[in-house]
Parts: C-alpha cells; sequence; structure tokens
C-alpha cells in the first residue's frame, strides 16, 4: 500500500516549493541575470511584444523598483502609440513635399525660373 502524502502546514508551504535563486531580487549573479533576460527575451518574441533586449531590461528594474506592472503596460501603449502617430505624420509630410517637388510649377520650379527681362525704354 502507498503511504498517504503528507499535508503541509500553510506556513510550511513556501518550503515546499523554493523559488529560483535567479528569480529572487537581489540574489542574482550577473550570470544569471543575463540567462533570465535571455529568457524574458525569447519568451517576448514568441508573444510579438516588439521589445528590444534593451528595453526589457529596462522593464524588469522597473518592476523589480517596484513599478506596478499595469501601470508600466499603459505607458509602453501609450508610448508606442504617440510613435505610430508621430511616424505617421511624418510619413505624411514627407508624401506631401514629394507631391510637391513632383508637381508642374511647384514653388522649387518657380524658384529656379528667372524672371522676364524688363524693357527700360
Amino acid at each position: 500500500m502507498s503511504e498517504p502524502s503528507k499535508k503541509l502546514l500553510p506556513s510550511e508551504e513556501h518550503k515546499a516549493v523554493a523559488p529560483s535563486r535567479a528569480f529572487m531580487p537581489g540574489t542574482r549573479t550577473a550570470e544569471q541575470s543575463e540567462k533570465l533576460l535571455t529568457v524574458v527575451h525569447a519568451l517576448s518574441d514568441l508573444v510579438n511584444t516588439g521589445l528590444s533586449r534593451e528595453s526589457l531590461k529596462i522593464c524588469t528594474e522597473l518592476l523589480r523598483a517596484g513599478v506596478d506592472a499595469k501601470s508600466l503596460t499603459k505607458v509602453i501603449k501609450t508610448i508606442r502609440g504617440e510613435m505610430k502617430a508621430s511616424a505617421g505624420s511624418a510619413e505624411e509630410t514627407a508624401s506631401e513635399v514629394s507631391q510637391v517637388r513632383s508637381s508642374p510649377g511647384s514653388v522649387n520650379q518657380k524658384a529656379v525660373e528667372k524672371p522676364p527681362a524688363k524693357d527700360h525704354a
């Protein structure tokens, strides 16, 4: 017969599953931190976050410092939205400039053309 499993008291549960030292703040070596960052970056790529390794490093440092994860997510989404809007308006401006330069009688062409000579009689 099998032996009944020992039931842990609530105060002993944390002893049954000891977290890896690599995930505990202040106890990581530089090598462990790099390995952890590599894993986090691989996961980030799998779910297509678009965050660079450096961005993820900054995010993990902010989280370790006590920044709320939901707040950090909102800030990242806001920054991305602003960057897309800025990139969109920059592309729009470049397109408009390109159209003006290529249109007949554009400002650039008029500036190059010499005005007709006045007849001084």
